[in-house]
């Protein structure tokens, strides 16, 4: 009898970013500050806070910031609280590109790498 298949091996896909934005429409936050805390709020309560923009560019709202968010929005802590606090979390920036035509125009594959299973 002939053995099943062993477990996958992951693949890495490598890209290369062109972050010449020039064209697009781009919605950026330059930190924790109230208009990123609302636009958070608004995408953890599924509004499409992005409509209208190719990319989206800023923090992270990661498990860590959230806890902070809902402490706020709870009424545990104030808006002004929560934003200082918000300004202490590590830097984690991200760029959600939104579009096909962004993707199109500044994302450009570069390869593929099968990564093989530790043993």
């Amino acid at each position: 009898m002939r053995p099943g298949p062993g477990p996958a091996s992951p693949i890495l896909n490598i890209y290369e970013l062109d972050e010449d934005f020039t064209g697009f429409d781009i919605l950026r936050f330059d930190g924790a500050e109230g208009k990123w805390l609302d636009f958070v709020c608004d995408c953890r309560d599924g509004k499409d806070a992005a409509a209208g923009y190719d990319a989206v560019i800023g923090r992270v709202a990661d498990d860590d910031v959230f806890r902070t968010v809902q402490s706020w929005r709870q009424g545990d802590i104030t808006r002004e609280r929560a934003l200082e606090l918000l300004k202490f979390a590590g830097p984690n920036d991200q760029i959600a590109l939104k579009t096909e035509r962004i993707i199109a125009c500044n994302l450009r594959f570069l390869q593929s790498l099968r990564i093989a299973p530790e043993r």
